[in-house]
């Protein structure tokens, strides 16, 4: 995490460590009124970051952020047909592509012994 925020605000590590040491502290209010924040941190406490990642759906967030992200790179940020009709056969035409896309890049391996 030190080397991810290091490198995405040009800090150096000792600044990105007390930037850490500044963010995975609780709210003063924790105990009586936790915020969102407060129960994200206690459950990531009991749990590890791959049981919160699991018991609050941030996997599957963050595959459809993956999809998304593919979707727009490949097919484009927006539809180019102007009727309903059109974009919904659009969007079933992309969809088809982006589906097969694995097939086409992915290679057949053989194992020779």
């Amino acid at each position: 995490m030190a080397l991810t925020l290091r490198a995405v605000f040009r800090l150096a590590l000792r600044q990105a460590k007390g930037l850490i040491g500044f963010i995975a502290v609780p709210s003063a209010a924790a105990e009586t009124t936790p915020t969102q924040r407060d129960v994200r941190l206690r459950c990531i406490a009991k749990r590890g970051c791959t049981g919160w990642r699991k018991v609050s759906g941030h996997n599957d967030h963050a595959l459809i952020a993956a999809d998304i992200s593919r979707w727009k790179r490949v097919i484009g940020g927006e539809l180019r047909s102007q009727t309903d009709g059109r974009q919904a056969t659009e969007v079933s035409i992309a969809t088809g592509v982006l589906n097969r896309m694995p097939e086409l890049v992915c290679q057949n391996y053989v194992r020779f012994t």
